[in-house]
């Protein structure tokens, strides 16, 4: 009985694994980082919860069966298919400076986001990424992982590679919802919009000082509907997560 209790007070831990199936015998043999920080960090034993995300849209509910220095045993209890959203949700975020995209990444993962696209905007950052592409990716993509451990979010987002701003909306693809963050006097609220059968919702996100005027005109030749998502100029990172969830509010399904 004291076993029991305890088993069901304990935390659930998560690990993420998308290239590993259990076994015929429903094992999963953790190696590497996963198992390394469910060891030593995290110092799970014997008995304890585990659940092995795949990052698209798999949950193995698993038990710990052994911790052996650098292999963990998982034993599968239980396997849960969730649906990819109806929505998807892409969001254009200007590339801010400093570290601040990284926290973009988390905040987006954790909100459920479907793909993140960095953009080079006229009024954004550059020279801080463009030539670091791959090690940012590469941090970006470790970042979303982590979130999607932390959250629970069975869906890796796909993260785009850095792009200029007019070429993000040359790849969008045909129809869809199309916002942007806008404090001209012609921005509506997302609110105010009518519902829509839509399920493909892209979000453009510039910087503090907003997008060129070029780069509005662009994006409204291309359908977008400039929105406010509030009087005040926001932060870029701010911004994104505000945008992202009045889009899921107003757009999900």
């Amino acid at each position: 009985m004291v076993n029991r209790i305890r088993q069901k007070m304990s935390r659930t831990y998560r690990v993420f694994a998308p290239d590993d199936l259990p076994s015929e015998e429903g094992m999963f043999h953790l190696h590497g980082e996963e198992s390394r920080h469910l060891s030593r960090v995290l110092r799970v034993g014997v008995g304890h919860a585990v659940e092995v995300l795949d990052g698209r849209g798999s949950i193995f509910r698993t038990e710990v069966v052994d911790v052996d220095g650098r292999v963990v045993v998982l034993k599968n209890l239980e396997s849960v298919q969730v649906e990819k959203p109806q929505a998807a949700f892409d969001l254009g975020v200007s590339l801010p400076k400093g570290g601040r995209m990284d926290d973009i990444v988390r905040q987006l993962t954790e909100l459920g986001v479907s793909f993140i696209s960095p953009l080079f905007s006229e009024h954004g950052e550059v020279a801080n990424v463009e030539h670091r592409v791959d090690a940012k990716m590469g941090k970006w993509s470790r970042i979303a992982t982590e979130a999607c451990k932390q959250s629970g979010n069975p869906w890796l987002p796909v993260i785009r590679k850095p792009r200029s701003f007019d070429q993000w909306l040359q790849e969008l693809p045909d129809g869809g919802v199309r916002l942007i963050g806008c404090l001209g006097v012609n921005a509506v609220s997302v609110s105010s919009l009518p519902k829509s059968s839509e399920t493909d919702i892209a979000f453009a996100i510039g910087p503090e000082g907003g997008f060129s005027e070029a780069e509005q005109k662009l994006a409204e030749d291309a359908g977008f509907v400039p929105v406010r998502l509030g009087p005040y100029t926001m932060k870029v990172e701010t911004a994104a997560i505000c945008a992202l969830a009045v889009a899921c509010e107003k757009f999900g399904v």
